[in-house]
């Protein structure tokens, strides 16, 4: 922005490099990024046209007698930055992208609001145009001092903004949908900043990406044996996160704070772990997931309840079925509707479901649904709305929840027995 104020003459200063005296704060960041590594191809000065017509002959002879060579060019912009125009100069600048431009911003003398409509440019930017940008830079001359009968100002850089809104949107997509790629990219990216701050902190943040991934992972494809390991970890590499100051600010370490309020119900319990990561898949929609899970974790609790391998394929099948007949018929019913390969688990499963009378009706309709998703409702009877199955799965589990906790209780009882 080139603005209409008054200007002093001063020495803007950034990483440790002085420009030279100038009371345009344009010609002392071309110098200074130049310096930096950074050199920029071409400098769009964003004014308004009495802007312009004000200041062109004085910045013309200034950027002449500095010697830069670096071509300038304006960009006219409404000067009312009332509701109307804020929309009209977000037109003006986004049009001016070119498709994957990298992109250093000005902001020092912007009008009143303008500097604020730079941060959603930017982003409407990068999402459409692919633009990149090195930085968001302000000539901080209020925080002057004097050097040698010279003002020195220095240069904030405010780039980290755009990063807290990165992940802020990563954070929020995390939480609300389940998927960890874009904090998983954005972890990346902390790591290699925090290596550049001279902080070798980029083999912590990719590990943490890479847990992010993996969590999202297993909760995607139904590890129930293996998850509560993944959770475990990212829990693990959330905390150390959080301990590094360097590569994760205080705000980003707020944003992180809330994933790890996420994930706090995971505490270890082998029976209630699971079927909360059910619950973590309906609140993310992985609707077929959730039946997956939450109808093997009732085969898995009935299997640590009987004491026998919930590991073990034909253990499982033998209180799978035991759990079907059991659920679907009176007690009375069992003995025509066994055959003579059901081994004596199925009678224990069967006994042990009696235990939950009150659950028997849930667990058949869970199995239930659980088949027609499996089979994509081919030749089925009964098929069922997407809308009802998604509603069914809540059901389920709030029914089944008495359940879990009474079963992690009696296991937790036996195992102190056990130990005394």
């Amino acid at each position: 922005f080139l603005g209409m104020g008054k200007l002093s003459e001063c020495i803007y200063c950034y990483g440790g490099v002085k420009a030279t005296p100038t009371p345009f704060i344009q010609l002392a960041l071309v110098e200074l990024l130049a310096a930096m590594g950074d050199p920029v191809e071409q400098v769009v000065l964003l004014a308004t046209k009495k802007t312009m017509e004000t200041r062109n002959t004085e910045f013309a002879a200034a950027w002449q007698a500095s010697g830069i060579t670096v071509p300038y060019r304006y960009l006219e912009v409404v000067d009312v930055p009332d509701e109307e125009n804020l929309w009209i100069l977000f037109d003006q600048v986004y049009q001016d992208f070119n498709a994957y431009d990298q992109v250093y911003f000005d902001i020092t003398h912007g009008f009143r609001s303008f500097p604020f409509a730079v941060f959603p440019i930017i982003h409407y930017a990068r999402q459409l145009k692919d633009i990149k940008v090195g930085k968001i830079l302000y000539g901080n001359f209020e925080a002057r001092t004097v050097e040698d009968s010279y003002i020195l100002a220095p240069v904030n850089d405010l780039t980290d903004l755009i990063s807290l809104l990165d992940w802020t949107y990563g954070v929020t997509s995390f939480l609300e949908t389940g998927d960890a790629k874009g904090m998983i990219r954005l972890a990346e990216q902390e790591g290699l900043r925090a290596q550049q701050k001279g902080v070798n902190n980029s083999f912590q943040s990719k590990k943490l990406a890479l847990q992010m991934e993996k969590f999202n992972q297993s909760m995607a494809t139904s590890r129930g044996a293996s998850f509560g390991r993944e959770v475990r970890e990212l829990q693990r590499h959330l905390g150390e996160a959080l301990e590094n100051e360097v590569a994760y600010s205080r705000p980003l370490a707020a944003l992180l704070d809330k994933v790890i309020d996420k994930i706090s119900a995971f505490t270890g319990d082998p029976v209630l772990d699971p079927f909360y990561a059910v619950k973590w898949c309906i609140e993310h929609d992985y609707i077929q997931q959730a039946y997956i899970l939450l109808s093997e974790h009732v085969i898995t609790v009935f299997c640590k309840l009987l004491a026998v391998d919930d590991q073990s394929f034909e253990c499982r099948e033998a209180v799978r079925r035991g759990i079907r007949i059991g659920g679907k018929y009176s007690q009375a019913e069992w003995e025509k509707h066994l055959s003579n390969t059901c081994s004596d688990l199925t009678y224990q499963a069967m006994s042990c479901l009696a235990d939950y009378r009150e659950m028997t009706k849930t667990i058949d309709a869970l199995f239930e649904l659980r088949n027609d998703l499996s089979h994509a409702e081919q030749a089925r009877h009964n098929k069922q709305t997407p809308k009802k199955i998604i509603s069914e799965i809540q059901r389920f589990a709030d029914e089944l929840e008495p359940f879990f906790q009474s079963a992690s209780q009696k296991l937790h009882e036996q195992k102190v027995e056990v130990s005394k």
